[in-house]
């Protein structure tokens, strides 16, 4: 709709100018000047960092089919977001959506954050506990209660390798693009370099917890 409008509005402006009796180079400049106008108000952008929130900073982007998503954080606030950023026209880039306002609080691994549609789920993960070094979405068990009472270890993902994703944490994140939102894709587990399982966040609970070897790891 915003670009519909914007076609419109330039039609309009093309018009004037070439009706106008006035210098064409003056007519032209205040087409640019309410172009331009009209383009900001309508939440146009030239660069896909521009339409996140005033004070955010790109983290990392992922190019999809439809545009970009964003991992962003606040700088105002060191909290976290996500956002899809569209692109029309070739060169112009509007906001499509997102969340924000998250952040891995004290005694949680990590905070998980999503947000998507019909085509895609993109997935942020922030955690500020430095033996994380990898995030596992994903199980091979279909049944939930299953999934609740599962000895979870990584020797689960080497011999179910379809039903899971490993993410290495880069700079405190993960950051990927799924296929859809589903009890598996918001299944995570925190895991350290010698594949200790630290902690996870199964579909249906609240934040993420951490685990004692006992309760969340396979002898």
């Amino acid at each position: 709709m915003n670009t519909i409008i914007f076609v419109m509005l330039l039609i309009g402006l093309l018009v004037v100018m070439i009706f106008s009796k006035e210098r064409r180079w003056k007519v032209g400049l205040v087409v640019l000047v309410l172009t331009v106008s009209a383009l900001f108000v309508m939440g146009f952008r030239f660069t896909a960092g521009s339409v996140l929130p005033i004070g955010s900073e790109v983290i990392r982007t992922i190019d999809t089919d439809y545009g970009k998503v964003v991992l962003y954080e606040d700088s105002t606030d060191t909290t976290f977001g996500l956002a899809e950023v569209n692109r029309t026209l070739g060169l112009l880039y509007y906001y499509g959506g997102g969340t924000n306002a998250y952040s891995a609080e004290e005694g949680v691994p990590f905070q998980a954050a999503g947000f998507g549609n019909d085509e895609s789920f993109m997935v942020g993960i922030r955690t500020n506990d430095p033996s994380i070094k990898y995030i596992v979405i994903g199980s091979h068990l279909e049944d939930l209660q299953e999934m609740e009472n599962e000895a979870f270890s990584m020797d689960n993902v080497k011999k179910h390798p379809d039903s899971y994703i490993v993410q290495e944490v880069k700079e405190q994140y993960v950051f990927l693009v799924l296929d859809e939102y589903s009890y598996s894709t918001w299944t995570f587990r925190a895991i350290d370099e010698n594949e200790k399982l630290i902690g996870e966040k199964l579909y249906g609970d609240g934040e993420a917890r951490y685990v004692e070897e006992s309760e969340g790891q396979a002898p």
